[in-house]
């Protein structure tokens, strides 16, 4: 039941971001914010799943101060929201900035995926929405 609810409130918080295609820029018109997500390394064996690292930046490019509601956004792997992200994402100590974000600032934060993140060996295609704003895909290699 509760990998249910997981994906069920995955899908809802996909309802409630703007989509955008493949290779979008990250700022949308009417997105104040510009998302990047950065891995490392972006290729190993699957035995090395627990070494990728992933760093998440949100920059302000409005004139207000915005919420980035954090918990809300959307890691997206293949397309999909993995639906381990807000359990991911909700442990541990956060940058207050995350719910504050000044004009001009940028706040990052850093996490990792597990074996979860990557059940299989391929290519993996990794993006985040936040709010309006998506960032550019990144891909990741897992060698068997």
């Amino acid at each position: 039941m509760a990998g249910r609810a997981q994906s069920l409130l995955a899908a809802l918080l996909l309802l409630d971001c703007h989509a955008h295609a493949p290779g979008a820029p990250a700022m949308t018109p009417t997105s104040s914010l510009q998302v990047e997500l950065v891995g490392a390394p972006m290729s190993f064996p699957m035995a090395a799943r627990r070494s990728f690292e992933l760093e998440l930046r949100v920059k302000n490019v409005g004139a207000a101060v915005v919420d980035c509601r954090l918990a809300r956004s959307v890691l997206l792997i293949d397309g999909q929201a993995w639906p381990l992200w807000m359990e991911n994402i909700g442990n541990g100590m956060r940058d207050r900035r995350w719910h504050g974000l000044p004009p001009g600032d940028t706040v990052t934060t850093r996490t990792t995926l597990g074996d979860e993140g990557f059940p299989q060996p391929g290519e993996h295609r990794l993006a985040l929405q936040v709010l309006d704003a998506t960032s550019p895909e990144i891909v990741v290699t897992v060698t068997p």
